[in-house]
């Protein structure tokens, strides 16, 4: 940061192992992929890119050298892998990210079926090539994990070798996560913090709502995904304490007793003009 204040949360320097801020690459154009790195890179630590990052007409080639001249890990939307799944082509997909210099996979059954030991068996198989983010949870409403299960699907991912646990936001609420208000679902994501460590759960949380939540409940250091390209610096200010969410949050109560607004004071003004 370019300014010099006390009672901030200490932030690793990247390469970070917590505190991770993950970036959605929506097909944005090279030159506004570059321009927001040179204000924005040190705040991101991986980037997903999504479906239309490929559909789009520049290269994902120059895109991957871009994000890794930062030293920021690219990675596929796990939405691909599971197009590649459902065309029994896995092997090819793996192959091709391979030939791109792709060194992280996300590996996810949001919006199919994959019966639970065949995934299983899948990322140990990506763990011997690939750092595997394994993603569990399902991206509609209508299907719902048992509390068991989570458990049962968390534990299963790191014993087969996932580095980290992403956990489904879906789209608009459209996940057990996040409910159909934009809110985070406190039961569940309570008994999911207890079921990995806190550095290897990554959370689907793109609006400020359910970053907050997150931050008051695990602080600074937990880790967070789906955040927009033009909302990185906003994500990051609010992890920092210097947003108007979270200005009093790492400060000592004596600095902040008698000065914080909680009420709007009536002032009586005789103007002349």
């Amino acid at each position: 940061m370019n300014i010099e204040l006390s009672h901030l949360p200490l932030r690793e320097q990247k390469p970070r192992t917590k505190g991770l801020t993950v970036l959605e690459d929506t097909g944005e154009s090279l030159l506004a992929v570059e321009q927001q790195l040179q204000t924005a890179s040190h705040c991101i630590d991986f980037v997903r890119f999504t479906p239309q990052s490929f559909v789009s007409q520049q290269s994902i080639q120059q895109r991957i050298q871009l994000y890794t001249s930062h030293a920021i890990t690219p990675f596929v939307s796990g939405l691909l892998f599971e197009a590649a799944y459902l065309r029994s082509s896995v092997d090819q997909y793996l192959q091709t990210l391979q030939s791109l210099g792709i060194t992280c996979i996300e590996i996810s059954d949001g919006t199919i079926e994959i019966p639970f030991t065949e995934k299983a068996q899948i990322i140990q198989q990506c763990s011997t090539k690939f750092d595997v983010i394994a993603k569990i949870g399902a991206a509609k409403k209508e299907y719902k994990f048992h509390t068991d299960n989570w458990r049962l699907y968390i534990d299963s991912a790191l014993q087969s070798g996932a580095k980290h646990i992403m956990i489904e936001g879906g789209e608009a609420g459209a996940s057990q996560l996040i409910n159909g208000t934009l809110q985070i679902n406190e039961i569940l994501a309570h008994g999911i913090s207890k079921y990995a460590p806190a550095e290897s759960l990554i959370w689907e949380a793109p609006e400020i709502a359910q970053q907050l939540w997150l931050l008051n409940q695990h602080g600074s250091t937990v880790n967070i995904a789906g955040i927009q390209s033009h909302k990185i610096l906003e994500t990051e200010t609010v992890r920092q304490g210097l947003s108007i969410h979270t200005l009093l949050q790492y400060l000592p109560p004596q600095l902040s007793v008698g000065k914080v607004r909680e009420f709007d004071t009536i002032y009586n003004f005789d103007w002349q003009i």
